[in-house]
């Protein structure tokens, strides 16, 4: 298997993702991909392309595929809205060099 590529600026939403789709030009996200329990993927593009058409603009005809796992280290799972904020504040106060990363990238970004 090989993993679906996201993009950097890919968010976690349900037990997904929700990106950029690859087969048109995007303003915001349309994307929505997820796994199945068995490992197949599944694609749908709000703007209405089609699978066949996604595979085929990022690459990927004929390959097994997977998602990316690339972005999950920085999920999080939040029992209340108090573990939340306090998590967001130790991001606030907690700086990090931009170059070489996930930010880095998205300022680049047209």
């Amino acid at each position: 298997m090989i993993d679906f590529p996201l993009t950097p600026k890919a968010r976690r939403c349900g037990n997904g993702y929700i990106d950029f789709c690859p087969a048109h030009e995007d303003r915001t996200p349309s994307l929505s991909i997820s796994e199945t329990k068995d490992g197949k993927i599944l694609l749908y593009c709000f703007a209405g392309c089609g699978f066949d058409e996604i595979i085929s603009a990022a690459g990927l005809v004929n390959q097994k595929l997977s998602i990316s796992k690339k972005f999950e280290g920085n999920t999080h799972s939040f029992n209340s809205t108090v573990e939340r904020i306090n998590h967001a504040i130790s991001i606030w106060n907690t700086p990090q060099p931009i170059a070489g990363s996930i930010a880095e990238t998205y300022l680049q970004s047209p």
